[in-house]
């Protein structure tokens, strides 16, 4: 049966999915052992759970899938297998943490932190790990994100940045980008340069952390993120830093109509973008901390419900 059904697996993809969760079921209830002697049927089958749990919409599922690939995986895998096998260590963390088994996140950011070749290779497991750290310690997990800046080159020391540095900061940069000057931010070519794309990253977290406390640091990460824009150009961060520093030029310098414009850019820039991830972390703050005051509240409310919805 299998047989049959695995060259419909490799058809158009609107085809393929009823045959590709077909055959992958069945594939698992015969079982890893069934093919324990076949190492290239294992790694193919291994291949058809990581494609089906990309494919599931619940995560519980997915979650099936990833760790049934994972037992099909034979022999020096981390070595003979290695992308396949870091992607479903990878997927599978991801599907734990969204089902708040962060033990079991723990276990396999671990594996991959012991066995991946490469900073890059472990960064998504590093980004995952900080995120179930910062459930029970924010501040440990803002010293890993610190610790992890400064293998990037980034070796930022957060005591040493006060409210009034922040402030001259945010008026420089307001004053850098202020009427069309903003414009030049949508003109810059994407961020190619791997390092700054993950140092972009993990400032971002720090940004989101610290919005949360309310601090002045969260400002100023935000301006630090979109000089380093517009000298190695954007990326999906620099929207989510456009966003943040709108609502700092609301709040802390208290020019409503500036605040708006770079809302606005940041709007622009967000649609290079087609990831409906950047509308939850950038709507609540252009519509929810700036537009809201500037023009009627109900132009805001539906792109605000949209956010919730997703």
């Amino acid at each position: 049966i299998v047989a049959c059904l695995l060259p419909h697996c490799k058809q158009h993809e609107k085809e393929t999915d009823a045959y590709l969760f077909t055959t992958v079921d069945i594939i698992n209830i015969i079982g890893s052992q069934a093919v324990s002697k076949n190492l290239g049927q294992s790694r193919v089958f291994a291949q058809l759970n990581l494609n089906a749990g990309k494919k599931s919409t619940n995560f519980r599922t997915a979650l099936d899938y990833f760790e049934a690939g994972i037992s099909f995986l034979q022999g020096d895998y981390w070595n003979d297998q290695y992308e396949l096998t870091l992607s479903l260590f990878e997927a599978a963390a991801t599907a734990n943490y969204s089902g708040g088994r962060h033990d079991q996140v723990a276990i396999q950011t671990n594996k991959i932190f012991s066995m991946a070749r490469s900073f890059e290779d472990k960064f998504k497991s590093y980004c995952l790990y900080i995120n179930v750290l910062a459930i029970g310690n924010t501040e440990k997990a803002m010293e890993q994100l610190y610790h992890l800046l400064k293998s990037l080159g980034e070796d930022i020391k957060p005591n040493t940045i006060n409210a009034p540095m922040a402030m001259v900061d945010f008026s420089s940069l307001k004053q850098m980008l202020g009427g069309a000057r903003k414009d030049v931010l949508l003109q810059l070519p994407p961020m190619t340069d791997r390092n700054k794309l993950m140092a972009m990253k993990l400032m971002a977290m720090l940004v989101l952390y610290y919005n949360q406390q309310m601090t002045h640091l969260s400002g100023y990460f935000s301006c630090k993120m979109i000089r380093m824009s517009i000298q190695h150009g954007h990326c999906e961060d620099t929207v989510f830093a456009l966003s943040v520093f709108a609502c700092a030029t609301m709040n802390f310098l208290g020019d409503t109509n500036e605040a708006a414009s770079l809302a606005k850019c940041a709007l622009s820039m967000s649609r290079l973008y087609n990831s409906e991830q950047l509308i939850p972390r950038i709507y609540s703050l252009i519509y929810g901390g700036v537009l809201c005051f500037t023009q009627p509240m109900a132009t805001s409310l539906p792109p605000m419900l949209k956010a919730c919805r997703i």
